[in-house]
């Protein structure tokens, strides 16, 4: 939200009756450190480019930001020696920016070549819009990472899943990278060598002061439990069919053993969770989106549109066809509750 009004200014148009239609209250504005609930972070924006008649706000809100609206993570990432490092340090510490991001880095070999993938999944209730508040993400986090290794860096392509929102000029004067949209992550992909690229202001040592004050943060808020670590790779894992235990663990760090020991100590299993977030997002999928049911069987990581339809029987007792009929004429299933995740 730190440039949201100057942004919408431009656009002669006053934040604060905006504020109170969401309930967000006006003293967020003075205090970057104070928490929001983020699904209400993500209906302003929504509603300020409706009200702006500006669908490309979440871009232009993005393109204001700086590294330092990232506070004390911001810093650190400054800090760190090369590009994965700060990479590998956004993704452990992204949470205490906005506890609804969920970031992932995977690779993948192509033509002798190797290529990263960064992928970017806000989570929220079902009919809660996100939209607006993705674009954003995207455009902050290309500012961010050009912060770190120079303005000339450009990713291979930024991937988008939905539709552009606004003229395609604003995506590549914002973005300033190849685009695909309708693809199937959020996200951008990039040579794997980038990640030895030097950060230009790197100093390790107050990296590792600061590091120790983010992990403190962490332990306070309990994020550092293994069921929260494994939810957040298993839902950015599902849709690429390589959600497993071995390759969370791999994620993580952790044989595969040790990180069943954790979960066990816990009280849940790695099966748990992923029968959970399969079971939110194939709801949210067939309420909130027109895929072929083949797209969403793929997406939750099923080898097959039967095996998903048995599945999908299985738990909720009538076809994935039905529930999809059924939820479209039922207003229970157009928005969500809002939930107790916050975002800064």
């Amino acid at each position: 939200m730190a440039n949201l009004p100057a942004v919408l200014r431009r656009h002669g148009v006053d934040i604060l009756p905006l504020l109170r239609k969401v309930g967000i209250p006006v003293a967020s504005l003075h205090d970057p450190e104070r928490p929001v609930p983020v699904e209400q972070a993500y209906r302003l924006l929504e509603l300020a480019a409706v009200t702006a008649n500006c669908p490309s706000l979440g871009l232009e809100v993005g393109e204001a930001n700086r590294l330092s609206v990232l506070g004390l993570l911001g810093l650190v990432l400054r800090e760190e020696p090369t590009f994965g490092d700060a990479l590998n340090t956004l993704l452990r510490y992204r949470q205490l920016h906005n506890e609804s991001l969920v970031l992932a880095l995977e690779w993948f070999s192509e033509s002798s070549r190797d290529f990263c993938l960064l992928k970017m999944t806000l989570r929220a209730s079902q009919g809660v819009p996100v939209a607006q508040a993705t674009e954003q993400g995207l455009a902050m986090l290309l500012r961010s990472l050009r912060a770190l290794i120079g303005l000339q860096w450009r990713p291979r392509v930024v991937c988008i899943r939905h539709l552009p929102l606004g003229p395609r000029l604003v995506y590549q004067r914002v973005l300033d990278a190849p685009l695909q949209f309708q693809a199937e992550f959020d996200g951008l992909m990039f040579d794997r060598g980038d990640l030895d690229l030097p950060v230009r202001s790197a100093d390790p040592v107050i990296a590792l002061q600061a590091r120790q004050q983010l992990e403190q943060l962490l332990s306070a808020r309990g994020a550092n439990s293994a069921s929260q670590r494994v939810s957040e790779l298993v839902r950015v894992l599902l849709p690429a069919g390589r959600c497993s235990i071995e390759q969370v663990a791999m994620h993580l760090g952790l044989h595969r053993r040790t990180l069943h020991r954790h979960l066990q100590a816990e009280g849940t299993t790695f099966e748990a969770i992923t029968e959970q977030i399969r079971t939110d997002m194939a709801v949210a999928l067939l309420t909130a989106d027109r895929r072929p049911l083949g797209q969403v069987a793929d997406l939750l990581g099923f080898s097959s549109p039967p095996a998903f339809s048995r599945w999908f029987r299985r738990i909720h007792g009538q076809s994935a066809r039905e529930y999809r009929r059924n939820s479209y004429g039922n207003p229970a299933h157009s928005s969500g509750d809002p939930g107790a995740v916050l975002s800064r």
